[in-house]
């Protein structure tokens, strides 16, 4: 029998947000009766039922109860649009924990019918940088101006991390970007990419165009 008590935070979120972590919990449970690990819940406020009771969709007690745990099970969580209201919560705890890789594995299932049969691939994005951070501002009532931070320490950081788990599984890694035309930024991500792989000699890689990679997805989603 484990000692050890890993405590997960849970952030239910909005709309299926408490539907799906209930049923997650339902497995965390089943784990749990197989004697391999002891859990402990810890249930935090989070989402847009936060922003009506707190004024901001991330609470400082949810956040002090997340640096308490080992893990956090976050559901979906509704962000408002408009201006000057809160940014996304899962932008700031990514922000907040360093969270900068996101992975999002994509495969066939026996007995499930899918576009194509023998899928089994996983995407990595970089999270703390680009668009993606929500850095703008407004210069004029009618214009705005968004910031797209491309660094190479953490485009050699993502990149080790997508090599080191293409390591472990088919030794081949894509790596989509829009270099023709974002020249300075994608152009620091691309020779970082490179830069690192010569210590994966083993690592087939593949140059995509993020517009080409969108297709070739859809085309040949069997050979990533």
């Amino acid at each position: 029998m484990p000692t050890k008590v890993h405590k997960i935070a849970i952030l239910p979120g909005d709309g299926i947000g408490p539907e799906v972590t209930d049923a997650t919990i339902m497995v965390l449970d089943a784990v749990q009766k197989t004697g391999l690990v002891q859990l402990e819940y810890l249930k935090g406020d989070a989402g847009f039922d936060a922003i009506k009771k707190y004024g901001t969709n991330l609470p400082d007690k949810t956040i002090e109860m997340m640096r308490r745990t080992s893990a956090c099970l976050k559901g979906p969580m509704t962000t408002p649009e408009e201006p000057g209201t809160p940014r996304s919560a899962a932008v700031t705890m990514r922000a907040l924990f360093n969270l900068y890789a996101n992975v999002r594995p994509a495969r066939t299932l026996p007995n499930v019918t899918a576009l194509k049969p023998g899928i089994d691939m996983i995407v990595v994005r970089e999270n703390t940088e680009g668009l993606y951070s929500g850095k703008e501002f407004e210069v004029t009532p009618d214009a705005g101006v968004a910031m797209r931070i491309i660094t190479r320490a953490a485009s050699e950081r993502i990149a080790k991390f997508a090599l080191d788990l293409a390591m472990k599984r088919r030794k081949k890694l894509a790596y989509a970007h829009k270099g023709n035309i974002l020249k300075i930024t994608d152009g620091i991500f691309k020779r970082s990419v490179l830069d690192v792989a010569k210590d994966y000699p083993a690592v087939e890689l593949e140059d995509l165009h993020i517009d080409a990679a969108a297709m070739q997805l859809i085309r040949r989603p069997e050979s990533f």
